[in-house]
């Protein structure tokens, strides 16, 4: 099996899948299926685990579309070709949107390909190779992850904040010396 014909298995899967699930078109669960296939499928990515959660209603569903991934990224990579080419080469054989299912859909129904940088994509959420719980929540081990601050954001809101303080402070003063 070749990567367009992979894909387009892949594609008629998740059609399969949103007949059942139409929540797999919803955009943080297309972003979760892009992180996905773009760690695994485009950069190669191995650790031996595999996300299980996709941020779909149920189990069933979260599995089905973890199986559909699992089996694109193994697909995929048999195709001698496929596996020659870049990570960038293989990003635009992704984006072929002559691939269409007989529903029509195509690859953005599924995925958003906008932050496809390795280094961006360089970690999955530890919540997402977890089982849920009864509750429907993932539980979850460890410390915390590290927020991430742009200081250059934060410098800015910040003279931003201070601007429209003085400026109120000044507007009093001015207002209150004219009385």
């Amino acid at each position: 099996m070749n990567f367009k014909q992979a894909l387009l298995r892949f594609l008629t899967d998740l059609d399969a899948i949103a007949e059942k699930h139409p929540e797999i078109t919803d955009i943080m669960v297309k972003e979760q299926i892009s992180e996905s296939v773009i760690y695994y499928v485009v950069h190669r990515q191995e650790n031996g685990l595999r996300p299980i959660q996709y941020g779909m209603v149920s189990k069933e569903a979260n599995e089905a579309v973890a199986r559909s991934v699992n089996r694109f990224a193994e697909t995929a990579w048999n195709d001698a070709h496929y596996k020659l080419l870049a990570a960038s080469e293989r990003l635009e054989l992704l984006q072929d949107f002559s691939v269409q299912t007989d529903n029509g859909s195509t690859v953005t129904d599924y995925l958003i390909l906008n932050d496809t940088d390795a280094d961006a994509i360089n970690s999955i959420p530890e919540q997402r190779f977890k089982d849920l719980d009864a509750t429907g929540f993932a539980e979850l081990t460890g410390k915390p992850s590290k927020p991430r601050y742009n200081i250059r954001v934060l410098y800015a809101s910040l003279v931003i904040t201070l601007l429209i303080i003085a400026g109120i402070i000044y507007m009093v003063l001015t207002f209150s010396n004219k009385s």
